[in-house]
């Protein structure tokens, strides 16, 4: 463990525990949140080894923080979509603010409140510094990391136990013509096309292009997370042939992928 992060951990622990009421399934939300922010700042300590303990520091505090806004979001509305609540990302960087979580003399604060204001953001308005895109790409790969891994265990459970992870999307047995197209064209598909939890799958394939790091995508692919996904969607639904040029594409997109330490030196960090 990093010198120094267990106070932040404690931290995060007591006011996650505040939204916990001790009923098992009343509570699960909160503790999926709880389990994931775990794993997240796990990602981000494993995919850094190697890094100086205090690029390391920082980027586990950016992953500890990033999902501060989905406790309170949870309460009010019982959803974690977006889009039918608030950015919970936003309302994380609040929160921060809120409860003075982050002093203001910490190392590459502001890196870190970029990197949790934008973890949900797959476009920008503004150029990031080299810095705040360093914190801010790693960010985003070990929170898909997680999430890919999570969503995988759902889809290929019985029942439809946990529709929060899906957002309540319609279990229809469709695709939109939106989500195909921005797929096929080796894009990013964005949440406002996505109808149906078979959207949604295509949706988390499609972050083969924005996975940003070798050592995540590695990891990924490891787990076999994007093809474990792709075959729970019926075949009749996919356009011809892309279950047979799916590895072919896999591999296509690890060759465009730069590795940690690469980056943060580019980026001016070492």
């Amino acid at each position: 463990m990093i010198p120094g992060l267990r106070p932040y951990q404690e931290q995060f622990l007591t006011y996650a525990g505040a939204f916990l009421c001790g009923d098992k399934e009343l509570d699960a939300p909160y503790q999926l949140k709880i389990q994931h922010t775990d794993r997240v700042m796990a990602h981000s300590l494993n995919f850094t080894c190697g890094l100086p303990d205090s690029i390391r520091f920082s980027a586990a505090l950016s992953a500890l923080y990033h999902d501060l806004g989905r406790f309170p979001q949870y309460k009010e509305h019982g959803s974690f979509h977006d889009d039918s609540t608030f950015n919970h990302a936003l309302r994380s960087v609040e929160e921060i603010d809120r409860l003075n979580l982050l002093p203001p003399s910490l190392s590459y604060r502001k890196e870190i409140v970029t990197a949790i204001c934008l973890h949900n953001q797959k476009k920008l308005n503004k150029p990031l510094t080299p810095q705040e895109t360093f914190f801010y790409q790693l960010l985003r790969d070990c929170d898909k990391t997680d999430v890919l891994a999570v969503l995988k265990g759902h889809y290929r459970s019985a029942g439809d136990r946990n529709r929060y992870l899906t957002l309540g999307l319609s279990e229809k047995t469709t695709i939109s013509p939106a989500t195909i197209n921005t797929l096929l064209s080796h894009q990013i598909i964005d949440m406002k096309d996505v109808r149906s939890v078979y959207d949604f799958k295509l949706l988390q394939i499609s972050w083969i292009y924005d996975i940003n790091f070798l050592e995540s995508y590695l990891y990924i692919l490891s787990r076999q997370d994007f093809q474990d996904i792709l075959a729970t969607i019926p075949a009749p639904l996919l356009p011809k042939g892309f279950i047979e040029q799916f590895p072919r594409i896999l591999a296509e997109e690890q060759s465009k992928k730069k590795a940690i330490p690469d980056a943060a030196q580019a980026g001016g960090l070492l």
